[in-house]
């Protein structure tokens, strides 16, 4: 029951695919290589973001977008999650007798989870964020469901690869990969010589991001507290990390309870499954480093943006630090049902409750999520009808852009309303739609009011 409700639950968040958008970052960098094609994709990775898997697959996204006159929103999103769920199953799917699927509820369910229960707009909906941290996201889905492969050993190879899609996919993920590999290091030496290439990926994006970016780049946020600043910048990650520990930060009353429910039944659903399975009892430690690395990633990403950004910032890093906590919290269950085992303690009525708990755990998360999708999916035909109309509109032959706009969407999210008015031929455009107008390559824009959506 628990795979057929996380199986249900992605695809009503797939379902929400097209409505996806593209911020300033799209137009800005499709604009580039429209004019100076691969030299652009390679500035901006040497300057600004060295990702080279994500900054790849941005540069080969951006081929299409030129070459068809096409956006491929739907496409791209369903193709970034589609990594994270063959990370979720590919190791488990044909273990002898069927043994690995015992695992499948849990790491679907982990997927979706992925996506409910909190804000998903700037990670899932869009589509060069998704690039980066969906598959940041399933490189570490892909150590998770390689430690629970039934067999002897955890294939040392498959985790490395794993590891190495995860730091050469984000910055995020390079920390991750740093941190999960130096205290694999510490608790055995065997099969280390696997981590060793995303050991040095994750050093060769860290070392670019602090060289080049994070070294001579200044992002502070208006208002916010200074940049640059280790020791500051320290302690303010140890305040403010326990929220997010807690699995709460930003929800109050209702929503966070919820939230508090869905975690711990998770962990419990996990250890449940554990138990009895034939998972050799050693494996524990495995996936105890991997939880404890996954949760380091909450004030790892905190430090940094109080660092870069002068305060917490922004929502798709809070995005992904729940969807860390998600796994961490997950592989450390898993590893408390094996030490129960070991203990001599099978727990038969945890064993029990853990297809429940997993259903549980996934129905409180997407409880919260739930109102708001429900608006989008009440709205969607409006939505989708004014996306392609601003499409159409810079496609066409007319040398003014006109730009309808529209509420952000409360789940899908949008871009903030820009003020309406005609720009351009002397008159400031507002850079939002300044992108835009780059882009397609027009002289004046337009900018309608938002409309007020009605929901039928």
């Amino acid at each position: 029951m628990a795979a057929w409700l996380a199986g249900l639950t992605l695809l009503l968040f797939a379902g929400l695919f097209p409505l996806g958008h593209w911020y300033s970052d799209e137009y800005d960098i499709f604009h580039d290589m429209a004019l100076q094609g691969g030299a652009a994709s390679w500035h901006r990775f040497w300057v600004w973001s060295p990702r080279p898997v994500s900054e790849l697959l941005i540069h080969l996204y951006g081929r299409l977008v030129l070459a068809t006159g096409r956006a491929w929103i739907p496409e791209l999103l369903l193709f970034s999650l589609l990594w994270l769920l063959a990370a979720a199953t590919m190791p488990l799917w044909r273990v002898a007798a069927g043994a690995g699927r015992h695992w499948l509820p849990l790491t679907l369910t982990v997927c979706a989870m992925c996506l409910s229960g909190h804000a998903v707009a700037r990670v899932f909906y869009w589509p060069v964020a998704s690039l980066a941290y969906v598959l940041t996201l399933a490189g570490v889905m892909g150590v998770f469901a390689e430690h629970l492969r039934p067999g002897a050993q955890v294939r040392s190879w498959v985790c490395g690869g794993w590891l190495l899609l995860a730091a050469l996919s984000s910055e995020i993920g390079a920390m991750f990969a740093l941190i999960h590999g130096l205290l694999s290091l510490c608790r055995s030496r065997r099969g280390g010589w696997a981590l060793l290439p995303s050991l040095l990926g994750a050093g060769l994006v860290l070392g670019l991001m602090l060289s080049h970016r994070a070294g001579g780049v200044v992002e502070q946020i208006p208002g916010a507290g200074p940049v640059h600043q280790l020791w500051s910048s320290l302690r303010a990650s140890v305040t403010t990390s326990w929220p997010h520990l807690w699995f709460a930060a930003g929800d109050a009353g209702v929503a966070a309870t919820l939230q508090v429910v869905s975690k711990l039944a998770l962990l419990g659903a996990a250890a449940g499954l554990a138990v009895g399975q034939g998972l050799p009892l050693t494996r524990r430690r495995g996936l105890w480093v991997l939880a404890a690395g996954a949760a380091a990633m909450v004030p790892a990403t905190i430090f940094a943006a109080w660092y870069q950004f002068g305060q917490l910032c922004c929502e798709h890093h809070d995005t992904v630090r729940q969807c860390f906590m998600v796994l961490a919290l997950a592989a450390f269950g898993a590893g408390l049902g094996l030490t129960l085992e070991a203990a001599g303690c099978n727990a038969p009525l945890l064993q029990r409750l853990a297809p429940w708990l997993l259903c549980l755990a996934l129905g409180t998360a997407l409880a919260v999520s739930a109102p708001p999708m429900w608006a989008d999916y009440r709205q969607y035909a409006q939505r989708y009808r004014l996306q392609q109309e601003n499409w159409a509109s810079g496609e066409a032959a007319d040398p003014q852009l006109t730009i309808r706009q529209w509420p952000p969407g409360r789940l899908t999210g949008g871009s903030p309303p820009m003020p309406a008015g005609s720009f351009g031929d002397g008159v400031p455009v507002p850079a939002g739609a300044d992108h835009q107008r780059r882009f397609f390559g027009k002289r004046t824009v337009r900018v309608e009011a938002p409309s007020a959506l009605s929901s039928p």
